[in-house]
C-alpha cells in the first residue's frame, strides 16, 4: 500500500493496481472464473482461493487473492 499511513490507500505500492471486489458467476476450468466486477464480466484466476459461483472475491491484478465470507 502507498500513502502516508499504513492503510490510507487501496493501491499496491508495486504495481499501483487497486484491489476490487467481484462476484463469481461461474467457474470455467483451468483455475479461471467469470466474475462480475462493477458492470462488466471479467475472466479472473481463482487458483489461490477456494471459490464457487456466488462467492464474492477480492481481485488484484486479475487474480482472486481472497474470498469474503
Amino acid at each position: 500500500m502507498s500513502g502516508s499511513g499504513p492503510f490510507e490507500t487501496a493501491r499496491c505500492m508495486t504495481c499501483s493496481d487497486e484491489a476490487r471486489l467481484g462476484k463469481v458467476l461461474a467457474i470455467v476450468g483451468d483455475g479461471l472464473a467469470r466474475v462480475l466486477v462493477g458492470s462488466s464480466v471479467e475472466e479472473v484466476s481463482v487458483e489461490l482461493v477456494d471459490a464457487a459461483a456466488g462467492d464474492v472475491v477480492l481481485i488484484h491484478g486479475g487474480i482472486a487473492i481472497g474470498r469474503l465470507r
